[in-house]
């Protein structure tokens, strides 16, 4: 399938590349990726349909409605789906195990070959004033940057991406648990 998504590809001074994915309309070939992807995003291997899937996060956005928690969730919901057309492999569920809300911790971890990587997202109204790309990714490496020095003491981010690594639906490597399982007990 050809990459969906419209997005530019900026070659960084630091050797990175920034891609930024514009979407002004769901056409059928985004439709009919998202309608591809999505299970699979949200709900690993488990065998269950795209209707009740969809059905479950209509009920989690209404839930977020008209708030930031709405915004977020929506925007790493893309970049999940952006992300799978990368070739990386998720290493976690879009939601939390526990509840009905987005994950505490990292916003996603993924294998690709033999390296693995970790997504913080951060998002924002187009219309708020001094809002810029550039803040964006300097807040969430930041907050990226706390979670993993230990900084940010409000919960464990390697218990949660070690439980998710876990779930048997997502078919996750042996060493890639045993690394979580390592940073979490360290993290304590």
């Amino acid at each position: 399938m050809k990459n969906p998504f419209s997005h530019k590809k900026q070659k960084l001074e630091c050797g990175n590349i920034l891609y930024t994915i514009d979407i002004d309309i769901i056409d059928s070939n985004l439709k009919n990726f998202f309608d591809a992807k999505l299970t699979e995003i949200c709900e690993g291997t488990r065998n269950i349909g795209l209707i009740d899937v969809k059905t479950k996060l209509v009920d989690f956005f209404d839930s977020k409605k008209d708030s930031d928690l709405e915004i977020g969730a929506v925007a790493e919901l893309i970049i999940h789906f952006f992300i799978k057309t990368k070739k990386f492999k998720a290493e976690f569920l879009f939601t939390n195990l526990e509840e009905n809300s987005l994950k505490k911790g990292f916003d996603g971890y993924y294998s690709k070959k033999n390296e693995e990587w970790i997504l913080e997202s951060k998002s924002g109204k187009i219309t708020t004033i001094d809002i810029s790309h550039k803040s964006k990714i300097a807040e969430a490496y930041t907050g990226l940057k706390n979670k993993v020095e230990g900084k940010d003491k409000d919960n464990n981010p390697w218990e949660n991406a070690y439980k998710h690594a876990n779930q048997s639906d997502l078919r996750t490597k042996k060493t890639i648990k045993d690394k979580l399982n390592d940073l979490s007990i360290n993290y304590i």
